[in-house]
Parts: structure tokens; sequence; C-alpha cells
């Protein structure tokens, strides 16, 4: 079995907790410390592989 939740507050990533998902441990804690906002889209699609930039958000101003 392998799960992964990603928590948010005010569009910001602030924790994860993963079970027997190593990459997405490591990924959630990266985008943390860098205060990135994540594409909860992407983060949901099952069909790409779990990757940095592919889960991180534009930033529009």
């Amino acid at each position: 079995m392998v799960k992964s939740i990603f928590q948010g507050r005010n569009g910001k990533h602030i924790a994860v907790d993963a079970v027997n998902n190593a990459k997405a441990y490591v990924y959630g804690t990266k985008l943390i410390k860098r205060g990135e906002r994540i594409n909860k889209e992407k983060l949901l699609d099952c069909t790409e592989d779990l990757k940095i930039a592919h889960l991180i958000s534009p930033i529009i101003s």
C-alpha cells in the first residue's frame, strides 16, 4: 500500500504524510522548505510521474 497526503493552508504547502512513498515525502519536504505553491490538479493526476517541476504552480501576479 502506497499513500501520500499533502496538506495546505492559504494556498501554501504545509505538510506531507507518506506511507511507503519516499519520493512523495522527499519532494513534499523540498516544496515546504522552498515555500512553493502546489498545483492541486497536477498533484491528483496519477497518469504523470511525480516530479517537482510538474507539481509547482506558476505564481500569477
